[in-house]
């Protein structure tokens, strides 16, 4: 039952960050990280890491989880969560001024939660979000998106971008049973 523990755990350190006691819940939410035996839970946990680190303002270190969890659900096949993280790292890199890197995790927010949608799934919570936000930042930056030739674009989402996550998910499932 390491799954109902974990997310036990995972819901004592989010109520600890609630009541005030960030230390308490940080720890508790990292040591939640390494016990959690599901990618998803794993993932989920650094993203409320870095979700917490982000609202006490400390971007370096949100971006830091963000970017764990979002591996771990990418490599992992958890398609659920990236549309919500990619918005995070979004916002992480807004913050600090990096608009083309801001704009390919926005992107991969929307076009992610536009083919979970597709999928059927509900356009609530982080995915309604991702789809929300990504027109006006695009209207709030267009002068520096797109004056931004191709050469200097450099993308770490090329791969995601050419394929579905149906796509993804079938040559990820063909690597592990090869």
């Amino acid at each position: 039952y390491q799954h109902i523990k974990s997310a036990i755990h995972h819901d004592i350190g989010m109520w600890k960050f609630a009541t005030g006691d960030f230390n308490g819940g940080i720890n508790t939410l990292r040591d939640t990280a390494e016990m959690a035996d599901s990618s998803y839970t794993q993932s989920f946990t650094l993203a409320n890491i870095g979700f917490i680190y982000n609202h006490k303002k400390d971007i370096n270190t949100a971006e830091k989880y963000f970017k764990q969890a979002h591996k771990i659900a990418f490599n992992s096949g958890v398609f659920y969560l990236i549309p919500g993280i990619s918005y995070y790292l979004g916002k992480c890199n807004e913050q600090k001024s990096n608009i083309s890197t801001a704009n390919e995790y926005f992107e991969q927010a929307y076009l992610t939660a536009i083919e979970l949608i597709d999928n059927n799934f509900e356009c609530r919570g982080d995915i309604r979000k991702a789809i929300k936000n990504y027109l006006p930042f695009l209207k709030k930056y267009k002068d520096q998106i797109y004056t931004q030739s191709k050469s200097e674009s450099s993308s770490n989402f090329l791969f995601s971008k050419d394929k579905s996550l149906n796509e993804i998910r079938e040559i990820f499932q063909k690597s592990l049973f090869t």
